[in-house]
């Protein structure tokens, strides 16, 4: 809710002898209630995509505990866009072999990315109330992975787990 205080408008006269209208909304404070106040809240607690993707690198080694949904799919996101900005500059420099689509670049960053990917793979896994050796579900084909992404897109178990309590709170507050 936004209270629309003034509009400015300001006319200017070119040599062409058209009109220049440009107006201005000044906005006052919105009001704050219970329910904008909780939002803000809760959105202080959550972080922003780039925090989710370097969360992974501060605890790339950390199979322990839980991370949500929206953290996992954040991290993704960014390894998404950094590959193909690498896989564009191997291509540019001709680096690696690009008849094998193999690139020096991306191949180390992969590599770099690998217990990361698998740390916060296995998280989620927490996330869920289930234990990290799921992943090896990985080695099925087609049916593995598919089953892997459903657990990924899954919402987290509500309240306190075996891995740990929950972290979107005591609470599970629906994601947005």
């Amino acid at each position: 809710q936004i209270d629309y205080a003034t509009t400015n408008t300001y006319q200017e006269h070119d040599t062409s002898s058209t009109t220049l209208s440009v107006s201005w909304l000044h906005y006052d404070e919105p009001r704050k209630t219970a329910e904008t106040q909780e939002r803000l809240n809760m959105s202080e607690s959550m972080p922003t995509p780039f925090e989710c993707y370097l969360n992974a690198w501060r605890r790339y080694v950390d199979f322990n505990g839980r991370s949500r949904r929206r953290e996992y799919w954040f991290f993704v996101l960014f390894n998404v866009l950094i590959s193909i900005g690498l896989g564009i500059i191997d291509g540019i420099f001709r680096l690696g072999n690009i008849e094998m689509g193999v690139g020096l670049l991306s191949s180390l960053y992969g590599l770099a990315v690998l217990l990361p990917s698998l740390g916060y793979a296995v998280r989620r896994c927490h996330d869920i109330g289930r234990s990290g050796l799921w992943l090896l579900l990985l080695v099925i084909p087609f049916l593995g992975p598919l089953i892997i992404l459903v657990f990924m897109l899954m919402d987290s178990e509500p309240g306190s787990n075996d891995f740990g309590p929950n972290p979107k709170g005591e609470e599970a507050v629906e994601e947005v």
